[in-house]
């Protein structure tokens, strides 16, 4: 049949010598789509992924909030949904300083010293350690901490300690006080209500025999036991030349020193001249005063005598303190205006057993 002859249209209902498409489409076994090209003809059967598009371009999702992401974190199957940071933070595990970077979000641990950086100013340390060290005086008066008042720092612990606070009572019992009501180093206002109790902590005067009465009687003022002290000394007579030993029956020595004065007393008696080891030669002296004299030149102490035996002598026995001495040089005088003195010696002025009995004072160094 000549191609003139088809319709210019196909209708799916024309004939053509007696067929249809329709017909036609049947007996070839064409599904409607095979003509129509319409996804409504496709009536059973899944379509294969393969014909899917590649992918569903993003300006065709569903827009969602800044900064978070489209996720899923039920544990199942479900839609996605939208999730914030701390949502992603939680699901991976991380902790808060892992998206904040704040060290004050370090829960747990501790810094490695090796991640410690040099500290500088009033403490220091070096890169890598934290073995501190301060500063010499940087600790000022406005760092340490407060103190109440009326009170020091010190220590009274009676050993090596930290500084505490101290109170009064206890700086007065440092400084040779009893308390805070009586007198102590350097504070001379308890004076103004002066009595005995009230000076019982000068410096230097610890016994009750030696402290002032500020007043008796009727409230006249009297020094009575000033800066005094006393004691004993052993006497020896010797020989400045030898020495000798002695045995003795008395040695008897007593002294009393208020300032640099010294006054002593001393008897002395030899039982037994030259006991042991070498005779005493040379001028004789009375040895062992309790204080060395003041090593002033042509200054000397003086010494009376109250009674001797057994030293050879014609009269006026005498004795001085020579300047820088811890000894009592012993003299004879003669009489009359014209006497003379001279040193008595052993050889020629003490017997078998000597016996002094003297006072005397000088200034002591």
């Amino acid at each position: 049949m000549p191609v003139t002859h088809l319709p210019s249209v196909v209708d799916e209902t024309a004939s053509v010598d007696g067929l249809t498409a329709a017909g036609e489409r049947t007996k070839l076994g064409l599904a409607s789509v095979a003509s129509s090209g319409s996804a409504t003809d496709l009536s059973s059967g899944t379509l294969n992924v393969n014909r899917l598009p590649s992918g569903i371009p993003l300006a065709n999702l569903q827009t969602i909030t800044n900064g978070c992401v489209l996720g899923n974190v039920s544990a199942g199957l479900a839609v996605p949904t939208t999730l914030s940071p701390s949502d992603v933070a939680t699901f991976l595990g991380l902790a808060t300083v892992a998206t904040s970077g704040n060290a004050g979000d370090l829960a747990a641990g501790t810094l490695p010293a090796g991640r410690m950086p040099a500290f500088t100013g009033d403490v220091t340390t070096s890169v890598g350690t934290v073995a501190n060290t301060i500063a010499s005086s940087a600790v000022t008066n406005a760092k340490m901490a407060n103190m109440a008042d009326q009170t020091f720092k010190g220590n009274v612990s009676g050993g090596s300690a930290a500084p505490s606070d101290l109170t009064v009572s206890q700086m007065a019992t440092a400084l040779k006080g009893t308390s805070s009501s009586t007198l102590c180093v350097g504070n001379d206002s308890r004076l103004t209500t002066p009595s005995n109790a009230n000076l019982t902590a000068i410096a230097g005067l610890t016994t009750a025999a030696s402290l002032i009465d500020v007043w008796t009687g009727s409230g006249t003022a009297a020094l009575d036991d000033w800066d005094r002290t006393s004691g004993t000394w052993t006497p020896v007579i010797e020989g400045q030349t030898t020495a000798g030993t002695h045995t003795y029956q008395v040695q008897v020595g007593r002294y009393f020193r208020r300032g640099k004065m010294v006054f002593v007393f001393c008897r002395c008696q030899v039982l037994t001249k030259n006991s042991s080891g070498s005779a005493m030669a040379g001028n004789i002296q009375i040895g062992g005063l309790p204080f060395t004299s003041v090593n002033n030149s042509n200054e000397f102490g003086v010494a009376s005598f109250i009674g001797t035996e057994h030293l050879i002598f014609t009269t006026y026995p005498g004795g001085v303190v020579n300047p820088n001495s811890t000894k009592i040089v012993l003299y004879k005088h003669t009489s009359g205006t014209t006497g003379t003195e001279s040193n008595m010696t052993a050889a020629s002025d003490v017997g078998a057993q000597p016996q002094v009995i003297l006072t005397a004072f000088y200034e002591a160094a």
